[in-house]
């Protein structure tokens, strides 16, 4: 996979392999995409926590779930075989 960064965050990347805090640019990358995700993480919890403080949860079986999806899947392949 390519990556084009402007400019100014190339000469960030390269500062921070220079200072010796990286070892790479792709750990540069690597380590901004995961400082990412863990950030998108912390905000869906956060959402989820927000869900249940204020009551907009239902109790849910887990058998019924496996049901649904057994269903859905039976579904998709019937129309994928039509």
């Amino acid at each position: 996979m390519q990556v084009r960064l402007s400019a100014p965050l190339q000469a960030f990347v390269r500062q921070l392999v220079a200072e010796g805090q990286f070892s790479s640019t792709d750990e540069v990358i690597a380590a901004a995409l995961s400082t990412f995700a863990k950030a998108e993480l912390k905000r869906d919890v956060k959402l989820g926590l927000k869900d249940v403080r204020e009551g907009r949860v239902s109790d849910w079986d887990l058998e019924e779930m496996k049901r649904d999806l057994l269903r859905r899947v039976k579904q998709r392949r019937t129309k994928k075989a039509s």
